[in-house]
């Protein structure tokens, strides 16, 4: 999946807050003018507070595939951001 990856979790949710504004108002728009989707994979089951702060940006995700254990998917995503 085309977008920006990122690792987060409830305690670092006022950094997340910040990566999602800066996102928002500085780049992370598609020659179409969409924003670019933005993928937040978890770092582990503390997840309350960042559900309910991304349900209003559509362009944000969690990635919660339930077939992969939550660090097979840290692990993934660590591979993708350094690719």
């Amino acid at each position: 999946m085309d977008g920006l990856y990122t690792l987060a979790n409830d305690v670092v949710l006022e950094q997340v807050l910040a990566l999602l504004n800066s996102i928002e108002a500085n780049a992370g728009r598609r020659a179409d003018g969409s924003p670019d989707p933005v993928i937040i994979c978890p770092y582990d089951d503390w997840l309350d507070r960042l559900w309910a702060t991304i349900a209003d940006r559509p362009h944000v995700q969690l990635w919660d595939d339930p077939a992969e254990s939550r660090m097979g998917i840290a692990h993934l995503c660590l591979w993708l951001i350094h690719c």
